[in-house]
């Protein structure tokens, strides 16, 4: 009678080789620990056949196959001779098709395709698709050699990463970002990132160099269906042409940078509503920041936009508006400088374009090395609490309605010129030092902060501009002053002014509790008035003998003063 199983002495530990016997086809045969137990785990399905389960009360078992396919890697899709290459960062081996199998194996259920760390040769665009993002895992600071994280390195002429997804209607979304990877561009792409269109789209920690035209284009080929794209701590280095470039409205760029370039910035066909904030910009050879075709209601606040070199025959700071509509943005805490140390070069720090920038708000920002500080070509926009410096003109009003108060300018030649003629703007100056103020008719002109030069060849010529209360006065002016007269109650006649006997005048009117300014033709021999405007609610005007009054029909609020300035034609 045979030894039981149980009967035999305990092996020792096992090395794999020892060997076991089988029954196979009814037969019975030898083979090995080994291969009797690794050979089924060593198999393609091998991880079907592990179990799985997560620390933590409730968790259910799993397969291990279950947990790892939660998440696709490049190198799942890659021979051993393309991941050897990867890794030695040579760049010899094509690594395209394995990349874009990745993607297209996440296009039903989406998710994201991880990059180990190397650096992958591609003959053809990495293809995106919606729902599905890739990525690495290292943080990208800027083009060093040094850097160990993932790299997409094109040997072709083409769009290093591109997406020609089209949204039709406002249910189709790309909805997938770009994580963590750099584009060299020196094997000749022409651009690192494209979209055909786009919807939720992010970009985060994404660094190119060199591609031989845009960095980043976001296009709009279809209807205007291309919205929302959400850059952060993105770096674009000397491209052809522009850095970043996009189409779509709802676009935000935070703690993003470039260098070089053509343009800086570039939002075009309905590209507004942006929201560009805490970035540096440096060395576009032509514009920083131009919202050249926009809805408008964009924000860009707390940026650096620094020229690269002097003597370039043009630098624009931020340029709003190329077509109409691109009104009410919000440009505020931006230091903007043509070029450290260099003279001031024909161009412009802030420029609002003639017809279609209208509205904006352009606040607490600091300029340098301008030909014109800001440039004012459209209507109603408001600068206030800016420093402009050592440009040739600080602010040049060439359109109507505009307002400019408690601005420090140190400028070269006019600290505001509005010479042409363009009327009903607001100019309260503060803390000008050696320049002209350089203003038409229609222009209120206040502070006595101001120390610059006024003199009737360049500052206010006879005849133009309305002096406010405290305005520094102007020797050649042809005309009288007066101010401070309080109105405190309602139906009451305030004298202002007390003509001479048989004189013509010509009186210009505010209050510091309105925005409206009468004109009047006082006729001081009749004591005729004619009201040539008169935009002050609830106020009129009649002559007592001699004396010019004034009347609220409301109780004004307290303390009103009366101010105006009178000039004998």
């Amino acid at each position: 009678m045979g030894t039981k199983i149980s009967q035999l002495p305990a092996a020792s530990v096992l090395t794999g080789t020892e060997e076991v016997p089988i029954v196979q086809s009814g037969a019975t045969k030898r083979t090995t620990v080994d291969a009797l137990a690794l050979t089924p785990l060593a198999a393609s399905s091998g991880s079907s056949l592990v179990g799985f389960i997560q620390a933590g009360t409730g968790a259910i078992a799993r397969t291990v196959q279950a947990v790892l396919r939660e998440s696709v890697s490049v190198f799942d899709f890659m021979t051993p001779n393309q991941i050897a290459d990867i890794q030695a960062r040579t760049a010899l081996v094509d690594t395209v098709a394995a990349i874009n199998a990745a993607i297209t194996s996440l296009s039903v259920k989406g998710g994201m395709v991880y990059f180990p760390p190397g650096v992958y040769r591609t003959s053809a665009p990495v293809a995106m698709l919606p729902f599905v993002s890739i990525g690495g895992t290292q943080r990208i600071s800027g083009p060093s050699a040094a850097f160990t994280g993932a790299v997409i390195y094109p040997v072709f002429a083409g769009n290093a990463i591109e997406s020609n997804f089209v949204c039709v209607t406002a249910n189709d979304e790309t909805n997938n970002g770009i994580y963590d990877l750099m584009v060299n561009g020196d094997g000749g792409a022409t651009r690192g990132i494209y979209y055909t269109t786009y919807r939720s789209l992010r970009l985060q920690r994404v660094t190119i160099v060199r591609p031989s035209a845009e960095g980043i284009y976001l296009d709009e080929t279809g209807p205007d269906i291309s919205f929302t794209c959400d850059m952060e701590d993105v770096y674009v280095n000397n491209p052809g042409t522009v850095c970043y470039h996009w189409k779509g409205p709802w676009t935000t760029m935070t703690r993003c940078v470039s260098d070089l370039g053509t343009v800086s910035v570039l939002t075009t066909d309905q590209g507004g509503k942006a929201m560009i904030t805490n970035c540096h910009f440096e060395g576009a050879s032509n514009t920083g920041i131009y919202l050249f075709d926009s809805v408008g209601g964009s924000m860009v606040t707390g940026n650096n936009i620094i020229g690269y070199s002097s003597g370039q025959a043009r630098l624009d700071g931020i340029r709003i508006g190329n077509t109409a509509g691109c009104t009410k943005n919000v440009i505020v805490g931006n230091t903007i400088a043509a070029n450290a140390g260099s003279a001031p070069i024909a161009s412009y720090g802030i420029v609002m374009d003639g017809g279609y920038a209208a509205n904006n708000m352009i606040d607490s920002n600091t300029l340098n090395g301008y030909i014109n500080g800001i440039f004012l070509q459209s209507d109603n926009n408001v600068v206030n609490n800016c420093y402009i410096g050592d440009c040739t003109t600080g602010v040049f009003i060439a359109a109507n309605t505009n307002f400019i108060a408690n601005c420090q300018i140190d400028a070269g030649t006019n600290a505001i010129n509005n010479s042409s003629g363009n009327g009903n703007s607001t100019v309260n100056i503060h803390n000008i030092a050696g320049a002209l103020v350089n203003i038409t008719a229609n222009t209120l002109l206040g502070d006595a902060s101001a120390t610059g030069a006024f003199s009737a060849g360049g500052a206010v010529n006879s005849g133009a501009g309305v002096f406010s209360a405290g305005a520094v006065a102007v020797p050649h002016f042809d005309g009288v002053r007066s101010g401070g007269c309080v109105l405190t109650t309602n139906a009451t006649p305030v004298t202002f002014f007390t003509c001479a006997a048989n004189a013509f005048y010509l009186v210009f009117v505010y209050t510091n509790q309105t925005t409206g300014m009468a004109l009047l033709l006082v006729n001081a021999s009749n004591g005729n008035i004619t009201s040539v405007s008169n935009t002050i609610t609830n106020m009129t005007f009649a002559m007592s003998g001699l004396n010019l009054q004034a009347t609220f029909s409301v109780v004004p609020v307290n303390p009103t003063y009366l101010i105006s300035l009178v000039v004998r034609p």
